[in-house]
């Protein structure tokens, strides 16, 4: 994604994520954890949020 941006010359940041788990409850799955690492490497006040 932040590829793409800086290849059309626009220079948004992510600043987060949300998703759902449709019957499940609200909480980060082991991939939702490791995800949001992934955007932290990127920026430290990334957040990250489970309806």
């Amino acid at each position: 994604m932040l590829e793409l941006l800086k290849k059309t010359h626009r220079y948004e940041n992510v600043v987060g994520w949300y998703h759902s788990h449709p019957g499940f409850g609200c909480w980060l799955s082991g991939t939702d954890i490791h995800t949001q690492q992934s955007y932290e490497r990127l920026n430290s006040r990334t957040v990250a949020v489970v309806i």
